[in-house]
């Protein structure tokens, strides 16, 4: 198969505006779970949840959307071009499998809100690819997860597949696990999957116009060399493929089953996954363990039943045990462990989505690279994100960065800023027009706080501010897209790549770049680490973006995210890896046996 030729990442902004602008809207429609690359962790309104079938997993099942994991691999930095394989398990009799349940006991888990649909090459929503029908669905590669892996993390391993090696730094030949088998399930009935189901799936997912073609267009063509065998071409160096097959985006289906319907808009919900879909309702998901999955010992779980519930109702229903495992924000999660002690958390840092501080630089009193400097030094960013956001947030510079590592170190971050108790020094020049408009997003309550909070460093800075309040989608109409803005308080864009996120905001082509910053080096180093295969070379390079990213004082994450999950002890070996979607931590979390339902 051979794709669309790709442009160059720099080239034009018509992919940016077309694509870039369907997660934006799903941003501004829904709250994600999710950390990480997949999607935007913002506090937008909770949609009412859109009522789907309830169905037994038959050949005319319904809805379904969500990602799935696969085998346990030994970890490889997706911008390492070096084979990496795993281990072969033997395949299990079709459908009739003996092997005993690896685990035990249901899991309860509450979301914000259902899926609308289940065609998960056709929705970028985490309610579908994270929480929903996707989890029927196996990926080529996929983000590992573990008590050993620091999160985020953005190292991948094989999925499906047994081992991979780069031929030439644009051309990757993959090799299958011979032991992945469809759901026992009408029309696929538990036959192997092939290399051609691959190819089929990256096509079908780059179908121009969809939510989640964008992330195949340096595919230029896919091609099954045999049943197990993949070669993959690109038309350039990318050091994010391999994280872009791990994407939860980037599902593989069967041919067979989108026949059916000529689409998988209402199912049926057959994958290669660890998890056959029971039913989705307006109110809940449910799963159970495939007896089948090609990783032997998991999942660990019997049933797995994903509720849909509001903030409040989860906190609620986490305090009484009726779920068992929930993400509160901060305000909630300090009260419901002064009501029950023994509740056990995990905080997750998403690098990339947030609450972000952007300023005006081509008109206006920030205009001059001084006046922003001396903003800057009014500002007391630590100070406020403890105050206002408490362990809910960090301070950044706002890349989607892939590990802990390439993010700034607080030393030196704190330099661009001034130290607590330093007076502010006002802005110069007798030419500056004082009053001064802060537009902020209504992307939760905290938003709103933070922004007082900004205009109050602004009058320290000698301006006169005024906020102005304005819905999610007029902010991403109008400021986002639009430029019209002094200074914005509000969501960071709903991009997942790190390369995509720095040509799209940064660059002085980039649809995003509304504030009108740029520089020529700037330019240089973000086109340099789009195609640098070196990890260490890159993270560098990555390094060397954000200082001069805040040396021109014209944006940064006052409140990076940091998700918080909440869970009973009888819950065990949570540890959640949720970069772009991913959510292969469920296989491996475990009940206590005296808590086993």
């Amino acid at each position: 198969m051979t794709f669309p030729r790709a442009t160059t990442r720099w080239e034009g902004a018509a992919w940016r505006r077309h694509v870039l602008w369907l997660p934006a809207l799903a941003l501004l429609a829904i709250v994600s779970c999710t950390g990480g690359q997949a999607g935007p962790a913002t506090e937008a309104p909770e949609p009412t949840p859109t009522p789907t079938h309830t169905v037994a997993p038959t050949a005319t099942a319904a809805p379904s959307p969500i990602p799935t994991d696969g085998p346990t691999a030994t970890a490889v930095p997706s911008p390492i071009p070096t084979p990496a394989a795993t281990a072969t398990a033997m395949p299990s009799p079709v459908g009739t499998s003996q092997r005993a349940p690896p685990g035990g006991g249901t899991l309860r888990i509450a979301v914000p809100h259902g899926p609308a649909h289940f065609d998960v090459h056709r929705e970028a929503s985490p309610a579908l690819i994270m929480w929903g029908p996707g989890l029927v669905y196996s990926r080529l590669f996929r983000f590992p997860s573990g008590p050993d892996v620091a999160t985020p993390s953005s190292v991948v391993e094989c999925d499906v597949c047994e081992s991979w090696r780069m031929v030439d730094p644009t051309t990757y030949r993959v090799v299958l696990r011979p032991d992945v088998r469809w759901h026992d399930l009408p029309p696929a009935n538990g036959r192997l999957l092939r290399a051609s189901d691959v190819v089929f799936s990256y096509e079908r997912q780059a179908t121009p116009g969809w939510p989640n073609a964008d992330l195949l267009r340096n595919l230029e063509s896919a091609k099954a060399i045999d049943d197990l065998t993949l070669e993959l071409r690109l038309g350039r160096p990318d050091p994010e493929f391999l994280s872009i097959l791990a994407d939860g985006h980037s599902k593989i289906v069967a041919p067979e089953v989108v026949a059916l319907n000529g689409n998988l808009l209402a199912g049926p919900n057959i994958g290669t996954g660890p998890w056959l879909w029971e039913e989705t309702t307006s109110v809940r998901s449910v799963f159970v363990a495939n007896p089948d999955y090609y990783e032997p010992g998991l999942p660990r779980l019997e049933r797995l039943e994903i509720a849909f519930l509001s903030e409040g109702t989860r906190f609620s229903a986490l305090l009484t045990e009726v779920i068992d495992l929930v993400q509160l924000d901060e305000t909630n999660l300090t009260a419901a462990l002064e009501r029950k002690p023994d509740l056990q958390t995990v905080g997750i840092m998403q690098p990339g989505s947030g609450m972000e501080l952007a300023i005006k630089t081509t008109s206006g009193p920030f205009e001059s690279l001084e006046a922003r400097q001396a903003f800057f030094a009014s500002l007391r960013p630590w100070e406020t994100v403890a105050q206002i956001w408490g362990g809910d947030g960090f301070v950044s510079v706002g890349l989607p960065v892939p590990e802990r590592s390439w993010l700034l170190d607080e030393a030196e971050l704190r330099g661009y800023f001034s130290a607590p108790g330093t007076p502010a020094r006002p802005l110069a020049g007798d030419a500056i027009e004082p009053d001064i408009e802060v537009v902020v997003g209504l992307f939760g309550e905290r938003y709103r706080i933070h922004a007082d909070a900004i205009a109050q460093a602004l009058t320290r800075a000698g301006l006169t501010p005024t906020v102005r309040e304005t819905t999610t989608r007029d902010f991403g109409d109008d400021v986002w897209f639009g430029g019209k803005f002094q200074v914005f308080v509000g969501a960071q864009p709903p991009i997942a790549s790190l390369t995509d996120y720095l040509f799209a905001v940064y660059h002085s082509k980039g649809t995003w770049n509304t504030t009108g910053y740029s520089t020529p080096e700037l330019d240089a180093l973000i086109e340099s680490q789009a195609v640098e295969l070196d990890l260490t070379q890159r993270r560098e390079m990555v390094l060397e973006v954000q200082r001069r990213i805040i040396a021109g004082a014209h944006r940064f994450a006052p409140a990076s995210r940091i998700a918080q999950w909440a869970f009973l002890p009888a819950v065990k070996n949570f540890h959640p890896n949720t970069v772009r979607g991913e959510n292969g931590f469920l296989t491996r979390i475990g009940l206590a046996d005296n808590a086993q339902r």
